[in-house]
C-alpha cells in the first residue's frame, strides 16, 4: 500500500530554491530510502484482516468460556447456600 510520490516535482522545487541538481536528487533519494525503511518495518508489525478476524474469534471465544464459568461458579454457590440452610 505504497504512495506514489512525484519525486521530479520535489527535486524541480529544490532546484527552484538554490539546491543543485546533485543535491536535489541526493535528497530524493534519502527520503525515497527513508520512507521504504519505514514502511517496511511498520508493515511488519501490522496485522492482515484475516489476523484481525482470528483475534477478535478468539476473543469472543475466550468471553463465552468466561461467562459459562461464572454461571456455573454461582450455580455451585447456590447449591452450596442452599445446602448449608438445609443442613442447618
Amino acid at each position: 500500500m505504497g504512495h506514489a510520490t512525484d519525486t521530479y516535482a520535489y527535486a524541480k522545487r529544490l532546484k527552484e530554491t538554490g539546491f543543485t541538481q546533485e543535491q536535489s536528487e541526493v535528497l530524493m533519494d534519502l527520503l525515497s530510502e527513508t520512507a521504504k525503511a519505514f514502511s517496511e518495518r511498520y508493515q511488519a508489525d501490522m496485522i492482515s484482516p484475516l489476523e484481525l478476524a482470528y483475534l477478535r474469534n478468539e476473543i469472543a471465544q475466550s468471553e463465552l468460556r468466561t461467562t459459562v464459568w461464572i454461571g456455573k461458579l454461582l450455580g455451585l454457590a447456590s447449591i452450596t447456600i442452599v445446602l448449608v440452610f438445609v443442613l442447618l
